[in-house]
């Protein structure tokens, strides 16, 4: 994303707020970019944050997502709008499925390990991928009445396990703990295969979110 903001003419500026943030202004323009970290409650404490000094336009959530539907693929793109978002015709334009009905995340309130939860999951809500963050995120936007659109990449198949409990591995800002993974790989070993699998997808995801962004981007700021 940074990449392709400094070569639109984006100039960037460390936000002194302290929350992970980065201001881009481009022609009087202004563009937030705010890490929540992983996690329910703090993707509520900092969108709130966040959202008592600026009105933005729209908000974008975007990130990795894990799949429920087994016809998802790693690196495929996922998306759904908060309802202010169905009334904002550039977002419209830029997203043509926004009128679809049926369920797309899950925001669960752990992670969900294994194969069987998500196909119990998938079967039982039709939910399409399940992350953490963006339904808070989207009720915090309608309660401002702010267009919000969720857009991840699938960083975990429907019949993949996750090697770990993430959530135990969490700091309070919402960040992997180190010290802490490094522990759970030195107590099992043994996981490391499923470890470096994992990495590999999250780069595929990371890559696919990178090029879908930004022809999102072209598109909501360039019209093309």
């Amino acid at each position: 994303m940074d990449k392709w903001l400094h070569r639109h003419g984006w100039k960037a500026v460390i936000s002194p707020q302290g929350r992970g943030e980065v201001e881009y202004t481009r022609e009087g323009r202004v563009l937030r970019r705010i890490l929540t970290g992983m996690g329910r409650e703090k993707a509520a404490e900092i969108s709130e944050k966040a959202l008592s000094d600026f009105t933005p336009d729209f908000v974008l959530t975007c990130g990795f997502a894990g799949a429920l539907n087994p016809a998802l693929k790693i690196g495929s793109a996922v998306w759904d709008t908060n309802p202010p978002a169905k009334e904002n015709p550039i977002l419209l334009a830029s997203f043509p499925t926004v009128k679809r009905s049926r369920p797309v995340f899950l925001c669960a309130e752990k992670t969900i390990r294994t194969s069987e939860e998500k196909s119990y999951l998938f079967q039982q809500t039709g939910y399409q991928a399940v992350e953490m963050e963006s339904g808070i995120i989207m009720e915090i936007c309608d309660k401002h009445q702010i267009p919000c659109v969720t857009f991840r990449t699938i960083s975990d198949s429907a019949r993949q396990d996750l090697p770990l409990d993430f959530d135990r591995l969490m700091k309070d800002n919402g960040k992997i703990s180190i010290p802490r993974l490094a522990g759970e790989i030195l107590l099992h070993p043994f996981k490391i295969p499923a470890l470096i699998r994992l990495g590999m997808d999250s780069g595929r995801a990371a890559q696919s979110l990178a090029y879908h962004l930004s022809k999102l981007l072209t598109q909501l700021f360039f019209n093309k």
